[in-house]
């Protein structure tokens, strides 16, 4: 009789219990959030725009770059790391603060496998932090610029990604710019357009950071930052040569790098909240599933994701956010007059 009456009450506190850690996590991660805003308008303080979302040297750096979670890395409190961050190219990281580069790939001491708590949201199934990104099978480290052989070694994790609009990864529609942390380039345009002047061929400038003026659909409508989530079975079962890796391993804070490596840090409008890839995706060898999985806002809270707008304010996006509505919070300048 003892025994029944404490299981039935281990089975009323149990519930309680868990609300209340779950309770907590979303509070720390609101609160992840609302740094990340914070230090964003700081950063556009002193830098006169916001940071990129994934700063891409060029074509030649074999698809390499800082992501906004680097650039920030002063603005969240993280001075000391920056002040070792090796921006010209992360992947040739600094160790230990030494001068000079290592010559390799990120090591377990190298300061992309840095764990940066504001980072990671509690309620996100990171299984490990820091994580390997190993070769792809066959690959070896000298990989061309479309191989992920360009990114393999230690990484820090995070749970949040950048808004780069209505694109469903990063080049589609021609690398389509109209979120708020966008894709830029340092070194050249390749990321741009072309046009025919009186029979003249020639390429258009790439996106470049956004100024906060240049967010017209208003800032508080207008979603900076979001939550993604790494857990998905069904993603897990696409072949290795299309996911190329686990979902969790799709969290890079650091930079990124190689084909479709902006997967790792920005996130858009193509998908709907909380999208899990369907059954239907298991040892399928199209990429559209990959593109929409990697697009997707998402978070282990229950009903929706937290965002950060680009006022900095924090809000909640139920999983029932239709798909015009994530679409107009997520451009900056569309013209949308109300966004609810």
């Amino acid at each position: 009789m003892v025994i029944a009456i404490i299981a039935i009450l281990v089975g009323l506190l149990l519930p309680a219990v868990q609300k209340v850690r779950e309770a907590a996590a979303r509070a720390t991660c609101q609160n992840n959030l609302k740094q990340l805003g914070t230090a964003a308008h700081n950063y556009h303080s002193e830098r006169g725009t916001l940071p990129p979302g994934y700063e891409e040297f060029s074509r030649g750096a074999r698809y390499r770059g800082n992501s906004a979670f680097a650039f920030l890395l002063p603005q969240m409190e993280q001075g000391a790391l920056a002040s070792r961050w090796t921006y010209d190219d992360p992947f040739l990281m600094v160790l230990d603060g030494t001068s000079g580069t290592n010559g390799g790939p990120p090591r377990p001491n190298s300061e992309s496998a840095a764990v940066i708590k504001s980072y990671v949201c509690p309620s996100d199934q990171l299984r490990e932090n820091p994580f390997v990104l190993p070769l792809p099978p066959g690959g070896t480290a000298d990989g061309g610029h479309w191989s992920h052989t360009t990114l393999y070694g230690f990484y820090g994790a995070t749970s949040y990604a950048g808004n780069q609009g209505t694109g469903n990864w990063l080049w589609d529609a021609g690398g389509r710019a109209d979120g708020v942390l966008t894709v830029t380039e340092k070194f050249n345009f390749s990321l741009g357009s072309f046009e025919i002047v009186g029979g003249v061929f020639r390429q258009l400038p790439g996106p470049k950071p956004v100024r906060l003026t240049a967010i017209t659909d208003g800032t508080s409508t207008t979603i900076l930052f979001g939550e993604k989530y790494h857990f998905d079975p069904n993603f897990d079962r696409i072949p290795v040569e299309v996911r190329e890796y686990d979902i969790r391993m799709w969290a890079a804070w650091s930079f990124s790098g190689s084909y479709k490596g902006a997967g790792h840090v920005l996130a858009s409008s193509a998908a709907p909240v909380n999208y899990q890839t369907p059954a239907a995706a298991v040892g399928a060898t199209t990429y559209a599933f990959k593109d929409l999985r990697l697009s997707a806002y998402g978070s282990g809270h229950p009903g929706g994701v937290n965002v950060c707008m680009a006022d900095g304010s924090v809000r909640f996006l139920a999983n029932s956010t239709p798909p015009e509505v994530l679409r107009n919070l997520s451009t900056r300048a569309g013209g949308e007059a109300r966004v609810e």
